[in-house]
């Protein structure tokens, strides 16, 4: 959200420089496509064209896969909401052995907060059934074949809550993947004439380009001198409290 932000509000550099931070070991277990495929976007309307090239590179390589797989595993699994929520449970209980859909963005998808009201709703029926098994009513272990009836029906479509949610969160991922891959294609239609355009010394949308940027690097709410914490390190090492401070320094190469 940041670096949209600051893209759409001409700043570039910080753009990237928020990129920089999403690409940092700190987040090396969130699964984020969108990012590479607004890098690419940003060196493009810098008219930086290998840059927005090798961006692009980067996530077709990364995650045009993981398009396929999830249209594959709906297609063979006939995704339902049973075995959805089979699928979560698999999940949470590290019992996952027959889907190629990567696990990281599975985790995602299932501590999204629609999900986290269904599984909390799920978790507080269960944590109900195993009092009442344990400690009755009032201390009694008589008469609680109601009781249990009313709360196995209540599992049941609690159960069927976190299914059918995890199935409409999936559903949805799949089709912003698709979007994603349909925008990184134009996106390389769009390079290809652009490169072309600037050999013979034209630019493609040149009024819309951005031929200059701000060299202004100071921003309100940001911190000073804190942009070089990780970024080069031979040993991965960054600092917690510095991602997010990254600022590239690049020009634009527009034709004027």
């Amino acid at each position: 959200e940041q670096a949209w932000a600051f893209f759409m509000n001409g700043n570039p550099n910080h753009a990237l420089g928020a990129i920089h931070s999403i690409h940092s070991p700190f987040f090396k277990d969130r699964f984020n496509p969108e990012s590479r495929l607004l890098e690419g976007i940003a060196y493009y309307w810098m008219c930086r064209y290998e840059d927005s090239r090798n961006a692009l590179a980067s996530y077709v390589e990364k995650h045009s896969g993981t398009v396929d797989a999830m249209a594959d595993y709906f297609k063979s699994k006939k995704m339902n909401v049973d075995n959805s929520y089979q699928l979560f449970e698999d999940l949470v209980s590290n019992n996952i052995v027959d889907t190629d859909i990567d696990l990281n963005l599975l985790q995602e998808i299932s501590h999204s907060d629609s999900m986290m009201l269904a599984r909390d709703e799920l978790a507080l029926v269960v944590s109900e059934m195993n009092r009442l098994e344990k400690k009755g009513i009032s201390g009694q272990m008589s008469n609680l074949k109601k009781p249990f009836k009313f709360l196995t029906s209540l599992e049941k479509t609690s159960k069927r809550r976190v299914g059918k949610t995890f199935l409409m969160e999936l559903q949805e991922l799949k089709k912003d993947y698709q979007r994603l891959k349909n925008q990184s294609e134009f996106l390389y239609v769009e390079l290809l004439m652009s490169e072309k355009e600037q050999l013979l010394g034209r630019e493609l949308h040149e009024d819309i380009k951005m031929s200059s940027v701000s060299t202004k690097k100071k921003i309100k709410g940001w911190g000073k001198n804190t942009e070089h914490s990780w970024a080069g390190s031979k040993k991965g090492e960054f600092w917690w409290d510095e991602v997010g401070f990254y600022i590239y320094d690049l020009k634009p190469q527009c034709l004027k």
